[in-house]
């Protein structure tokens, strides 16, 4: 079994690196323009260079990452995905977000000690359908929708269930009635699929996300999108569970 999990970066950080993590720039195409957090110098551009694999290589949209934020290098893995060496397993965090499988307070790095390793993984993984990482509020029984609705981002997540309707008729009530669900999760966007559900996940996904942001383009707040699309991946992991998948 083999694993890899993106951890992206859109400036420069601790590096997070090991046979199982793969560091990544998402928004490698803007390098040198206006970033949310200032501009990035020529020494963090070279650093960035030097160290993280680009998400602006093969079939990319690295363009699109000022409105889709780490989804750019999502959608880079779904197309490149030989560069990754076409593993069994492919996961993404962030590179201030972190999965946390098992404690070893003996590891001699930091990823071993939080169980990002191969061998703890592949105990992990094993006879799993995924990993993923829920946000639950259940102090204010707060709903997908609500969560957007307080960043102003609810009609972007009205206009993806009308996508939904077209791309995914089947199940887009299903995904209407998760969206109003309290504890369905929220903004973290960390998930470990087999190879076999990530190409299923990605089309899916990439259908509404694209659609959004040729709908949505050129808005104030250029983020909306991305933060819908942190929703959907709540959904589609919810509605995974809900039929039975073994989603950890």
């Amino acid at each position: 079994m083999s694993v890899k999990i993106l951890c992206v970066y859109h400036k420069p950080a601790p590096l997070l690196k090991n046979e199982v993590v793969v560091p990544v720039h998402a928004g490698r195409a803007l390098l040198g323009t206006q970033v949310r957090n200032g501009k990035i110098t020529e020494h963090d551009a070279q650093w960035m260079k030097e160290y993280l694999c680009g998400d602006d290589e093969g079939d990319n949209i690295s363009s699109l990452n000022s409105q889709l934020n780490e989804l750019t290098a999502v959608y880079w893995a779904w197309k490149n995905y030989q560069k990754l060496g076409n593993p069994d397993f492919i996961g993404l965090m962030h590179y201030r977000r972190h999965f946390w499988i098992k404690t070893d307070l003996q590891a001699s790095s930091y990823l071993e000690a939080i169980g990002c390793s191969r061998s703890v993984l592949e105990e992990a993984l094993h006879g799993k359908d995924g990993i993923s990482l829920f946000f639950l509020n259940f102090e204010k029984q707060k709903t997908p929708r609500l969560h957007l609705r307080e960043l102003g981002a609810e009609e972007v997540l009205d206009a993806a269930l009308c996508v939904l309707d077209t791309t995914d008729p089947l199940n887009a009530a299903e995904y209407r009635r998760l969206a109003d669900t309290p504890h369905t999760g929220g903004m973290r966007h960390m998930f470990i699929f087999p190879r076999e559900r990530f190409f299923v996940f990605c089309p899916w996904l990439f259908a509404v996300v694209l659609s959004l942001e040729k709908q949505f383009r050129g808005r104030y707040m250029r983020r909306e999108v991305g933060f819908a699309a942190e929703i959907l991946t709540a959904l589609y992991l919810k509605h995974m569970q809900e039929q039975g998948l073994h989603i950890m």
